[in-house]
């Protein structure tokens, strides 16, 4: 028997109590038709804490809409649909050239949305670009030599991002938007770095199952001068 539930939100509290007899149920939800729509559908998924995905059967006011709460709510919906398009759109405004053809949006989608949220969008890219000091400084020999959080401009302001901003610290984007903005300027988002804010989790715990393959491509988005302390090859 599949253990896919196509399903419209609320959830039905027999699926809620099938899920919780077996952990392997997941849920696609058709959100053109829930009943619930935009920031508290994000949150009421986030308090459920079960796996779900979305159907690509959204119009594009509504989707748009929806992916404008994804990257400013504060709670944290990992929906793999969303979190494509968000990628997607944050390559794109890297000045990825094959983002189109890599993803659920056309160009012209891009384009559209992009132009329309610079500002959003901005922080979230200003976040990655500054995902290499937060990494360096979980050495604690580097941290001192270094001093990342008093050596760069801060950022003190526990809502400048969304949290959402952390399903996308994988590896295949991080590469891929390094190439895209290594000579960008990096800011100690000291909220987001310093404190438990990510459901009761550090930025640590989301970056710590890619932070090996990070090594060398952190090391290089930092300016280099970090080359002087440790060898890619000695932490690789």
């Amino acid at each position: 028997m599949s253990k896919l539930r196509e399903v419209t939100v609320p959830l039905p509290i027999e699926s809620i109590k099938e899920f919780f007899v077996d952990k392997e149920i997941k849920f696609l939800v058709d959100y053109e038709n829930s009943k619930i729509k935009d920031q508290v559908f994000l949150t009421y998924v986030s308090n459920l804490d079960i796996p779900i995905d979305i159907k690509d059967n959204i119009e594009q006011e509504t989707l748009f809409k929806l992916i404008d709460c994804y990257m400013t709510v504060k709670t944290i919906t990992d929906i793999p649909f969303l979190n494509s398009i968000v990628s997607q759109i944050i390559l794109a405004a890297a000045g990825s050239k094959d983002a189109a053809d890599n993803g659920y949006l056309s160009n012209e989608q891009l384009d559209e949305f992009i132009s329309n949220r610079r500002e959003i969008i901005s922080v979230w890219m200003a976040f990655f670009n500054s995902l290499p000091l937060f990494v360096m400084s979980t050495f604690n020999e580097l941290n001192e030599k270094e001093k990342f959080a008093e050596s760069n401009d801060i950022i003190d302001d526990t809502d400048i991002v969304g949290l959402n901003v952390v399903n996308l610290i994988k590896q295949d984007i991080m590469l891929e938007f390094f190439t895209q903005q290594i000579d960008a300027k990096q800011f100690w988002f000291k909220q987001q770095f310093e404190s438990y804010m990510f459901k009761g989790k550090g930025l640590y715990e989301f970056a710590a199952p890619n932070m090996k393959a990070f090594y060398g491509l952190m090391l290089a988005a930092y300016d280099g001068k970090l080359n002087e302390v440790v060898k890619v090859e000695e932490i690789a």
